[in-house]
């Protein structure tokens, strides 16, 4: 629901991929897998904030089959 956006700006550490999607509580959410399999996370801190959690390091790493 915003109408303002911020410009693009370098991810935090090494990630390699980033995917979005909206909570059920309208926060948006991030994942992202850095280049070692690691997942990480990060959301706003309320709907349609332009405040957001640090990056956090989620249990666990993708692994190739």
């Amino acid at each position: 629901n915003s109408t303002s956006w911020s410009s693009w700006a370098r991810l935090d550490g090494g990630l390699v991929n980033v995917a979005s999607r909206t909570n059920s509580d309208g926060r948006l959410q991030l994942v992202g897998t850095a280049g070692n399999g690691g997942v990480y996370t990060r959301s706003q801190t309320s709907a349609n904030s332009t405040e957001w959690t640090a990056w956090a390091q989620l249990d666990g790493a993708l692994r190739s089959q």
